[in-house]
């Protein structure tokens, strides 16, 4: 994912799947302070370098205003869906620039469970 002024990509490699920072002028890639496996980077934010962080799967992502250098983060928003029923897992989130706005799908199944009664 690159950043807003196409100077940055954020990525992982085959050999260490943690996210990094790589700067597309070269050098070595820089690690993201206070990002844990369970979560991802979503988007870029506006300098200074904010990072949007967000929880890996489940039925509620929580998104963190994340500082790549110093590990500091504030949460910004917490997104579930309205009707929270048979929701398996929250995907394809996406960050305007400048967060602006926000949108994401989600994958949802429900089941119905039928009961027979005095069948012979």
């Amino acid at each position: 994912m690159a950043s807003l002024d196409g100077k940055y990509v954020v990525g992982s490699s085959v050999s260490d799947r943690s996210d990094k920072i790589y700067d597309l002028a070269g050098g070595s890639p820089r690690p993201i302070e206070g990002i844990s496996e369970r979560e991802r980077v979503a988007a870029w934010g506006t300098p200074p370098l904010p990072l949007y962080v967000a929880t890996r799967g489940g039925s509620v992502v929580n998104l963190f205003r994340l500082d790549p250098t110093t590990g500091q983060r504030r949460l910004w928003r917490r997104l579930m869906p309205s009707d929270p029923a048979g929701v398996r897992l929250i995907a394809d989130l996406y960050i305007a620039p400048e967060a602006q706005a926000y949108g994401y799908s989600y994958y949802r199944l429900l089941s119905q469970l039928y009961i027979a009664e005095g069948l012979r």
